[in-house]
């Protein structure tokens, strides 16, 4: 669901709009601003399946995968300006 926060609505993007996210040179650069990854995987709302969804592992920036959307994985939620 979105959730609207201070006049922004945020919402978990997705596929194409996580691969930027996950191209290491982006990832590196939250990391200057102080933001880092805390968890492995996250989610896109994208589906591969009726059972999987895409999800994209920011540790190891090599991987991307399509786990059973039963799977405890974490999201970032971006929005528009």
């Amino acid at each position: 669901h979105n959730k609207t926060t201070g006049g922004k609505t945020w919402y978990l993007p997705a596929y194409g709009e996580m691969q930027p996210m996950f191209n290491s040179a982006v990832n590196s650069k939250l990391g200057v601003v102080g933001y880092t990854f805390t968890s492995s995987w996250y989610w896109s709302s994208t589906e591969f399946s009726t059972a999987t969804a895409w999800a994209f592992n920011f540790y190891d920036t090599s991987y991307q995968g399509a786990p059973y959307k039963t799977d405890g994985l974490s999201v970032r939620c971006v929005f528009h300006y």
